[in-house]
């Protein structure tokens, strides 16, 4: 089991990806945009914690989160991340 978390839409949004119940990446937006308190949808973060796993978005399974408001996020992901043509994302919409 893959499982990306998302800390999103408010100061140090963030995103980490766990493999089997090891922790394989995990990186706050702020990091990688040098913007301090950085919030909205972790976009580097997630693609990048997704190029140090090695792992493909279509290979992360589903997983719920109370900071992600309704469908909005998810075309916005799909568009930035090179994920478009992933089934995960296609469920969401």
């Amino acid at each position: 089991m893959v499982i990306l978390g998302i800390n999103a839409y408010h100061a140090n949004s963030s995103a980490a990806i766990i493999a089997d119940g090891h922790l394989l990446a995990a990186v706050e937006e702020e990091r990688l945009n040098r913007v301090k308190y950085a919030a909205g949808l972790p976009v580097r973060a997630i693609q990048y914690c997704l190029d140090q796993a090695g792992v493909k978005l279509s290979e992360v399974d589903p997983s719920p989160s109370r900071a992600i408001p309704g469908r909005a996020w998810a075309p916005n992901c799909a568009s930035r991340c090179a994920c478009r043509n992933s089934p995960w994302i296609a469920r969401v919409l």
